[in-house]
């Protein structure tokens, strides 16, 4: 027996497993190539275990597809040989790998061999799911354990998965009544065990998995999620998920990284732009984006209350978003006639005029005595809008917008096109660009007519800033807009679903619903019916709801007035903490309110672009396209005397307020320099944009999570710049004003900031300087090019 051991069978290796798998898959849909089926031959010639293997998928393929009323798979056609001595009747005493036959021998074998299988098939058909547990296989042998209701074997998944050691991970503790699967065949019912690399594609509804250590993962369609034995990927959808402490290490996947539980409730949501998001609930997560542009790659942790939304491009702190865990129980869709809803603009525009407290237009909008005209019969440079005048956001209470409108000329795609628009910008984009004629930012969904099928077509999209393009989801099976049939457009956005219904005003039952997640949040969040640059339509009617939220226009007033006294309120707030962090026995040798209308040349000299207006000094220009260029020169305002820290101990106290793009991609900053030079330094890297000298005290808010919010640096000189000191800072997503103190005695820089809006958010970091080429000089306040 020994003599034969250089033929021992040897289980299938990975990536071996991964080609048979998509060979066999190519023979099942008959696309096998004349390579392909000689690759295919080659492998079963060369191990036994793939011989076997393939067996049992040739006969759980043909069963599942006789089952199906599909004819079963010849597998003669594909293979030319294949010697198994279990089932060819062959010798023990010789090594598989010495037999060889002639063609005769090969048909018998092949006749031997496909009986076998076809009874297999037929014992398969009669007892189902029994033939896994009836067979005698050997557990050691490479396999492939989930097979799809198609019939073709789950390749992808952890490395246990792919060779084929797929076991059960999790059992389905709770499904919702109103659960609906994509794939009615690849549905689970309660109690049912999930194995490792089995794939979960939730349509509706709520299913929970309970998995061995004790962690709960709760999933809420739609949603597609791929179960790992610690976790899984969430390709899309949103979940929530409890771990106790012996499931530590519990590990959700995105498209763009990983989120690593330290025993904790959270949440995460994948939408259908390429956004992910993360909210930690309860204890704390670690976060490992795959890729950011322009900050490197490293972990993020995330405690009680935070949250991050990230993309391949970017990450941005927010707001906690989303649901606790929390079973839904009889979720079953509340009629509309249940949601407590108060209806806000409700407007006839047959005949009416505009109400200027309530609409604004951009392009051509006409009234007439059948409704609002947007758009001529000509072509124009910008597409119509009519926008609101007050936002709605959404994450205050769903949103309903409901239009009937007719289009008066269909001749080609863009004639028949309207939008409705939340979330959105009332700007127009960046001139120059594409979509030069389109609101700079929104959640847009659209009906218009297809030019390639000549049918009409559902889109929903979201644009997210001024100079990038809008990214569309596009469905059919919608008749092509016609002219002079009145339309109803419905749009619902609780700023994470959307769903747009089309329909016939005169006949519901032709209607067609799409629906996406999107997790875009807007800096504004105006709603905007879009018209089309090339045709026009006429607007009967347009309605907005909010859910639970009453929007009449005395309680918008009321709103107003409140809003007010809050604002005056957090500035005397702001005032006396600023008067607190002053220290106790000093002497004042400067102080400035800026309320002039020009800055005192006595006091002040500058840098860059910088403005006195309206009681504030403004450091820098806003920059319409949201971009931030760091190596750009940033602008400063300088003291005009220079003061020495040995002298006495340096402090500087201040308020600042941020641009509202401080947190966009790289993000803004704003920095405090002490004895500094007033003119700006060199160096390969953005040292060039700053000063040539001095101890630099840095607020990134964007750094948020990075452990990188505050900052010391040190510039000796013009061209070098080194890191002292670098730690985290609490960041409210809707903070924009900060309170800072930053005290400098020679020897040590100290740099404090708090937002007055919650004193909890506050503190301080403190590092020695060292270098002797730093003793006196101006001081400046910095900002950064394209975020004032």
């Amino acid at each position: 027996m020994r003599a034969h051991d250089d033929c021992a069978e040897a289980p299938l290796e990975p990536e071996r497993m991964q080609e048979l798998c998509e060979l066999l898959a190519r023979l099942c849909d008959d696309e096998l190539s004349a390579s392909d089926r000689s690759r295919l031959n080659q492998i079963l010639d060369e191990q036994s275990a793939a011989r076997r293997f393939y067996l049992r998928y040739i006969a759980v393929h043909s069963a599942l597809a006789v089952t199906a009323g599909s004819p079963a798979v010849d597998a003669q056609l594909a293979v030319e040989r294949l010697t198994l001595e279990r089932f060819a009747g062959q010798s023990n005493s010789a090594p598989l790998c010495q037999l060889t036959s002639s063609l005769t021998d090969r048909e018998v074998r092949w006749r031997s061999i496909m009986r076998w299988a076809a009874s297999l098939a037929a014992v398969l058909v009669v007892a189902g799911v029994v033939w896994w547990s009836t067979q005698r296989v050997d557990r050691q042998e490479a396999q492939v354990g989930s097979v799809t209701a198609e019939g073709l074997p789950q390749a992808e998944g952890t490395e246990d998965e792919v060779s084929g050691t797929q076991r059960l991970v999790a059992e389905v503790t709770y499904v919702s009544k109103s659960a609906t699967w994509q794939n009615p065949n690849g549905s689970f019912m309660l109690a049912s065990s999930v194995r490792s690399g089995q794939n979960l594609t939730l349509e509706h509804g709520q299913v929970e998995l309970t998995y061995a250590s004790g962690a709960k993962l709760l999933l809420t369609g739609p949603s597609e999620f791929l179960v790992h034995p610690t976790g899984g990927k969430l390709r899309r959808g949103e979940l929530v998920a409890r771990v106790p402490e012996a499931g530590h290490g519990f590990t959700i996947e995105t498209p763009h990284g990983k989120v690593v539980d330290l025993g904790t409730e959270f949440g995460v949501v994948v939408d259908d732009f390429g956004v992910s998001q993360v909210s930690v609930f309860e204890g704390k997560v670690e976060t490992l984006p795959t890729r950011t542009a322009g900050v490197a790659q490293d972990k993020i942790e995330l405690t009680s209350g935070r949250a991050i939304q990230w993309t391949e491009n970017s990450i941005i702190p927010i707001d906690v978003q989303g649901r606790r865990y929390q079973r839904a129980g009889d979720d079953r869709p509340a009629d509309r006639s249940e949601r407590r809803t108060n209806a806000s603009f409700d407007n006839d525009f047959r005949g009416a005029l505009l109400a200027p407290d309530r609409w604004r237009t951009l392009g051509e909008i006409l009234p007439s005595d059948h409704g609002l005209r947007l758009g001529g019969v000509a072509a124009t440079a910008q597409r119509p809008y009519l926008l609101t005048t007050r936002e709605f956001d959404p994450s205050h209470g769903a949103i309903t917008v409901v239009c009937d409108l007719r289009f008066e000329n269909v001749h080609d795609a863009e004639h028949a096109s309207c939008a409705i628009l939340t979330r959105s910008a009332d700007q127009i984009s960046k001139p120059g660009t594409p979509w030069h004629d389109m609101l700079a930012r929104s959640v847009r969904c659209r009906l218009k007519a297809d030019l390639i099928s000549g049918e009409g077509m559902l889109e929903a999209g979201t644009k997210y800033e001024a100079d990038r393009e809008h990214m569309n989801i596009s469905w059919g099976g919608f008749s092509r807009p016609q002219p002079d049939t009145l339309y109803r457009l419905e749009l619902r956005d609780d700023g994470l679903n959307v769903a747009l219904t089309v329909a016939l005003a005169e006949n519901p039952s032709v209607r067609k619903t799409i629906t996406c997640r999107s997790l875009f949040r807007g800096n504004q969040n105006f709603v905007a019916l879009e018209g089309s640059s090339t045709g026009s339509m006429v607007v009967e009617r347009l309605m907005i709801s909010q859910d639970g939220s009453p929007l009449d226009d005395g309680n918008l007033l009321a709103q107003a007035a409140d809003a007010s006294a809050e604002r005056s309120s957090r500035a005397d707030d702001s005032a006396k903490q600023l008067d607190d962090l002053a220290p106790t026995e000093a002497e004042l040798v400067l102080k400035d309110n800026f309320d002039e209308d020009e800055l005192n040349a006595s006091l002040w000299t500058t840098l860059g672009d910088v403005a006195i207006q309206r009681g504030q000094v403004q450091l820098g220009l806003p920059n319409d396209e949201q971009h931030i260029d760091t190596w750009k020169a940033r602008p400063y305002l300088l003291t005009k005397e220079r003061f020495d820290p040995a002298d006495g101990t340096l402090t500087m106290l201040g308020k600042v307020t941020f641009a509202e793009n401080v947190l966009h991609g790289y993000g803004g900053s704003f920095a405090v320099m002490t004895r500094a030079e007033n003119a700006h330094g060199g160096g390969p890297g953005w040292e060039n944009s700053i000063l040539r000298r001095g101890v630099r005290s840095n607020f990134w808010p964007a750094a948020y999570g990075f452990d990188h919010s505050l900052e010391i640096h040190e510039k000796p000189s013009p061209n070098t710049i080194s890191l002292l000191l670098a730690e985290g800072f609490q960041i409210a997503p809707n903070s924009r004003t900060y309170l800072f103190r930053i005290v400098d005695d020679g020897r040590v820089a100290t740099l404090t900031f708090l937002d007055p809006s919650d004193p909890v958010i506050r503190k301080t970091i403190s590092h020695a300087t060292t270098s002797p080429l730093l003793s006196s000089g101006h001081i400046g306040f910095e900002s950064c090019w394209g975020s004032p």
